[in-house]
Parts: structure tokens; sequence; C-alpha cells
């Protein structure tokens, strides 16, 4: 099976003859229902099931705010099973990252409404509730900033990094988390100087943008690519 994501929606085809055979409705359409809603732009496939997420605006005084919304389908068909539970005070500011069968990680944070929590949350995947809040960052020094990378899922373990640490958590066989552990990173570049320049006039310069680490996990070792090019390879703690 092939997924493609296009203007109007995803689609599953078949590799043989590329016949479609699939097309996903209701609001994985752009607009649909709602001219705020954001359509599918990604999606993800686990199982008997296709995941996408949209987003909807909210009521939030900024004007800035929405709520993320996930929607299930039938893998290979896309036809609609509905959205999937996940708490409405989680859905602000969020973005998923991950799921397995018992879980999914989601990360929260918007730089321009105060009451969204820069944090990493990890839903369970059937009751949609919390099962464990996790705070980015730290505190940082006026001007420094800490980036930290989006959790992913490996070996039964969430897991993420910022500028110096490795985190994770155990996911237990029913569903439940296990303790947060913080792991030092040897060769972790340290926390930065934020860039500074007229984004107003110019415009984002992604060039003078302090990017998020990027997580890539296989096998048991956990491989960290920084902004400023450094890779390190650590063994997933455990």
């Amino acid at each position: 099976m092939v997924y493609a994501v296009g203007e109007d929606a995803p689609k599953a085809f078949r590799p043989k003859d590329g016949t479609v055979l699939g097309t996903a409705g209701g609001e994985a359409v752009q607009g649909a229902g709602d001219g705020t809603n954001s359509g599918c732009g990604s999606l993800r496939v686990r199982g008997p099931f296709a995941f996408c997420t949209t987003y909807v605006a909210n009521d939030d005084p900024s004007g800035f705010g929405d709520d993320m919304v996930v929607l299930r389908f039938a893998a290979g068909t896309l036809r609609t099973q509905g959205r999937m539970p996940v708490d409405s005070s989680l859905v602000a500011g969020a973005t998923l990252t991950a799921l397995d069968d018992r879980v999914i990680t989601i990360r929260r944070g918007d730089e321009y409404v105060e009451s969204v929590p820069d944090e990493v949350v990890v839903v369970g995947r059937d009751s949609g509730r919390p099962l464990g809040r996790f705070p980015l960052g730290g505190k940082v020094a006026q001007g420094m900033s800490n980036p930290v990378s989006n959790p992913m899922i490996d070996a039964d373990t969430v897991v993420w990094a910022d500028s110096t640490t490795l985190y994770t958590v155990p996911i237990r066989p029913d569903g439940s988390l296990g303790s947060l552990a913080r792991t030092r990173i040897p060769g972790a570049p340290g926390r930065a100087r934020t860039p500074t320049y007229d984004s107003a006039t110019n415009g984002i310069d992604l060039e003078q943008e302090l990017l998020d680490p990027q997580v890539l996990p296989v096998g048991g070792v956990v491989h960290i690519v920084y902004d400023d090019g450094t890779t390190v390879s650590v063994p997933l703690p455990g």
C-alpha cells in the first residue's frame, strides 16, 4: 500500500498499477465543515488504522490559538473511523509526534499563547487521558536557549533530548509509565545563545534560527543531530 497526502486529502494507492483504493474524507479535507480547518498535512499508519492530525482555530484572545484533532481511518481504504479521543485540556498548541498500540506522544507549546506550556505529554491511546506530563527546556540564563527535540517511541520507551541531556520514560506492558530518567549526553554542544535579528522586517531567516535537535532511535541506540552539525550516539538506557 502506498499513501500520499495532496491538497485535497490523503489517498491510498495499489503499488502495482497506481489504482486509488481509498480517499480520506470528513475533517481530513481542508476547510471541511469549518473554514479554519487545516485538513491533513501528514499520515501515520499503525496496524489496522491510519491517523492524521488536523487543526482548528480556537477562541484564544491572542488570535493565534489552535486545537489539535486526531482523526482515525481504516488502513488501506481510508474509511473514516472517527476522532481519536484526546483530553480537551491538551489539544491547544499541540502536535502529535509518535504513537504505538498503547500511547501517543504530544508536544505542546505556543510562543504567542502564554497559557500553553512547553511540555511533552504522553496520552493513553484508548482513553485520551494524560499518563505523564514533562516540562521542556528548564531554566536558562537570559539570552540563552535550550532547544528540545520532539519525543519519539523506541523499544517501549519514550525518548527525547535537549542540548545536554537525554530523557527516557519506559512504557510498561499495561500502558502505564515508569519514572523519567535523565542521561547526560557526552559531546552534546550545550545551551546556545539565542539568535537575534530583525524578523519583523525580514521575516524568519532559517539560516539564523536555532533549530531543535533531531532524535533518531534505532535498535537500542539513540542518534542525536544538533543544529551546529554535531551528531552524538548514545545507548538507550535500561
